[in-house]
This record gives C-alpha cells, sequence and structure tokens, in this order.
C-alpha cells in the first residue's frame, strides 16, 4: 500500500500575453511566459502538415512495429569529422539500446560541413520517427542547427531547419551590486548527454516529426549548419504513442492511499534551462519570497523572457520516500480570456497523454492548481526514492490550426 505526497510547484501568470511560471513553496513564485505568436515558416516547398496530409492520404501509417538502433560504427560516410573512442562517458549515458556505445563521431572545430550519413533497411514502406544521442560542444548561446535528408532529398521546409538544443545552468546563490540589490547570474553551458527526436524548430506540432522511408535500403543523412556536437546511437521508431493516464496508473500496479507530506522547489533556481534567453526578475508582492522590502530579491523567472514553445525550465527533486504524488501549481493567468498550456514532464518523459497540454485558465487571483483531468479527478505520479527532473516546457501546439491557417493566408497574399 502506497500513500499520496504532494509535489509542489508554484506557477505564475501576471503579464498581459505571457505566462510566468513560479516553481517554489506555497508562499513563493518564479515566472515562465508562453508565446503565442509565431514566426510562419514560408517557403515553395511543402510544410511538414501539408506534406504530412499528403502521405496519410496516401495510406501511409506512422504506427508500424519497427525499432532500429544505428550506432557510429554504422555510419557509412563522415564529412569533417572522425569516430573516437573520447566519448565524455558516452557509456554510462542511460541510453534507450546499446549496440555500441565504445565509440561516438566527433566533428572538425573548423569543419566547413560537417556531416553522417548511414544506410537502413526498412522492412515496410511508411512513416518513422528519428532520435538521437548528442552532445553540444558548441561555444556559443546558439542551439545546434541542422538538416535531414532521406535518400538525399529533403522532404518538406521543416527538415531543413532543425534546431537542437544546448542546456544551460545558473548559480543558486546570487550576486548583488552595489545597492545589495541581486544580480542574474550569468548561465554557463552544461555539457552533458541529450537524447532529442528530431522536432520542428517552431516547436509547435504536437509530435515529432515524421519521415518517409521506402521498403528497401534507405540513406540517412544528417547535414550540420551551424555549431558542435557529438553524435552517439541514432534510433529510428514508429510514431511516438503516450498511454491514458488509466493505464499509467494500472501499469504502476501500486494502491493510492493519501497522505499530507510535500516537497516544494525554489522557481528561480532550476536545474536546467534550455536557452540562456530565460531569465529571473523581481516580483514585490510580499507573498513571493525571498522578499526584499528596500532591494530587489530575484524571486520569479521572467515571463517576458520565457514566452516562446519550447522554452523549457527542469527542476530536480529530491523524493526521500517511494510513492504517488500530486503535483499542485499556484499560478495566476493575467491573459484575458485565454488559457495557456504547460506540457510535463518526469525524468524526459511526459507520462501520459493528457500531460501533453495542461490548460491554466485566466483568473485575477492566484489559485492552487493541482494537475488534474478534464473531470476534475487529481493526477496521481509515482515516484520512486531518488533524484527526479520535472520539466515544464512552453506548448503552443493547441494553437496550431491558427498559426498554420495565418501562415498559408499570408503566403498567398
Amino acid at each position: 500500500m502506497k500513500k499520496v505526497f504532494t509535489l509542489l510547484l508554484v506557477i505564475f501568470n501576471g503579464l498581459l500575453l505571457s505566462q510566468n511560471v513560479y516553481a517554489n513553496t506555497i508562499v513563493s513564485e518564479p515566472q515562465v511566459q508562453l508565446a503565442t505568436q509565431l514566426d510562419y515558416l514560408s517557403s515553395g516547398s511543402n510544410t511538414y502538415s501539408q506534406q504530412l496530409n499528403i502521405w496519410e492520404a496516401e495510406g501511409l501509417r506512422s504506427d508500424i512495429v519497427f525499432n532500429e538502433t544505428i550506432s557510429p560504427s554504422d555510419f557509412s560516410v563522415y564529412t569533417d569529422g572522425r569516430l573516437t573512442s573520447d566519448t565524455h562517458d558516452y557509456d554510462d549515458f542511460n541510453k534507450k539500446d546499446v549496440k555500441d556505445d565504445s565509440k561516438v563521431l566527433t566533428f572538425d572545430e573548423l569543419a566547413e560541413n560537417p556531416s553522417l550519413t548511414f544506410e537502413i533497411l526498412i522492412e515496410e514502406e511508411g512513416l518513422y520517427a528519428l532520435n538521437f544521442d548528442y552532445y553540444s560542444l558548441t561555444e556559443t548561446i546558439n542551439p545546434v542547427y541542422m538538416e535531414i535528408l532521406i535518400n538525399d532529398d529533403i522532404q518538406y521546409y521543416e527538415a531543413s531547419q532543425i534546431i537542437i538544443d544546448t542546456v544551460w545552468t545558473t548559480p543558486n546563490e546570487f550576486g548583488t551590486d552595489r545597492y545589495g540589490n541581486d544580480v542574474m547570474p550569468s548561465a554557463n553551458q552544461s555539457y552533458q548527454w541529450l537524447n532529442t527526436y528530431i522536432k520542428d524548430a517552431s516547436r509547435i506540432q504536437p509530435e515529432p516529426l515524421l519521415f518517409m522511408f521506402e521498403t528497401g535500403l534507405n540513406t540517412v543523412t544528417f547535414n550540420l549548419t551551424d555549431g558542435l556536437v557529438m553524435i552517439g546511437q541514432i534510433y529510428i521508431e514508429p510514431q511516438v504513442s503516450y498511454m491514458t493516464y488509466e493505464t499509467y496508473v494500472d501499469s504502476i500496479g501500486e494502491e493510492i492511499v493519501g497522505n499530507t507530506q510535500f516537497l516544494s522547489v525554489e522557481a528561480e533556481n532550476p536545474s536546467l534551462k534550455n536557452t540562456v534567453s530565460i531569465r529571473y526578475g523581481t516580483n514585490k508582492e510580499p507573498a513571493v519570497k525571498p522578499f526584499g522590502l528596500m532591494v530587489n530579491r530575484l524571486n520569479i523567472v521572467d515571463g517576458g523572457s520565457y514566452n516562446k514553445s519550447g522554452q523549457t525550465v527542469y527542476y530536480d527533486i529530491d523524493v526521500e520516500q517511494t510513492g504517488w504524488y500530486e503535483i499542485t501549481i499556484k499560478a495566476l493567468n493575467s491573459k484575458t480570456n485565454s488559457r495557456v498550456f504547460r506540457t510535463l514532464l518526469i525524468d524526459g518523459q511526459t507520462p501520459f497523454v493528457e500531460a501533453l497540454n495542461i490548460p491554466f485558465e485566466p483568473s485575477s487571483k492566484w489559485k492552487n492548481v493541482t494537475l488534474q483531468s478534464s473531470e476534475g479527478e487529481n493526477f496521481k505520479f509515482y515516484l520512486e526514492q531518488g533524484i527526479h527532473q520535472i520539466g515544464l516546457i512552453a506548448s503552443a501546439s493547441p494553437f496550431l490550426e491558427i498559426y498554420e491557417t495565418i501562415g498559408y493566408v499570408m503566403q498567398s497574399i
């Protein structure tokens, strides 16, 4: 028999057209913002949605059972790069599958056209997702950019504009200026192995991008257009599918029993963020901690800097006792007449489909919002003892249809 604890995340929205997300104690807040205005990527080629509609009309499936792992030693061609056994502890990275992690592909710092190509034998023509392990070596604040070619073809516009995130840390203790005010600390890149699906640059698509593979031998090419990165294993899979909340609970197999204990985290102390542009700010409401009457204390995540779909903050939670936890978010969504959305990650994964786009209703007052279903049932999350990472992704996916309609209209002008 397991007990239910409360994992408290405080989220605040206090700026017009922005969502300020706070993760702290019940009386403290840090902020995060969701942008709903996205740049439309106009091009003469099909967009991903247009091409996906064509493929689906042709009867191509994205649920074909197929999983293949490509190790760096399987890369048939790579330019301006080399295989190396200096893997930066890749063998310790928690991979989806292990085929050969003794070597990784690294590119020369002065590489002009870094790329890699591998071949994959497909049993049934269809639509497949790609994800891979990587270690960013870029030394600028920009992410890594690449394009993906299947059989020497860029299948749609978004495949030419792939963005691979780097992650950043900031100190949890802040310096002060001559007047005693907290000063925003500099961000430092966190060099570590990560795994990512290939996604659209605007992070507007609700699922990873799909690519069409023919029956038989296919070639896949990654062209790096900016940034430096090491590549580990690459995985070819069917489209991601998410279980329902009911299935998630049943899969744990532990009885749920209530309890009043809770954990908390300060929002201005994320363990990681995926862009240096996310900044902390000061809120002078007494309920926001740490509070400074005569000086400014950094106590929020600035909503004006966290306003694009895909921007993410991560918090590490030290769970002392295995069990079921609820997640409560203290929220104030001041975006009049409009909901804002967040995608929840636990240890890098969205646990069930209902956590993909968690809505926050507009309100003039603070509310403690426990994550729940549309029927009002509080979600329970099973966490084992140890460190867990909670991520909150700004999500504009619910606005995809509006976004694309505006784009099509602009194209026709």
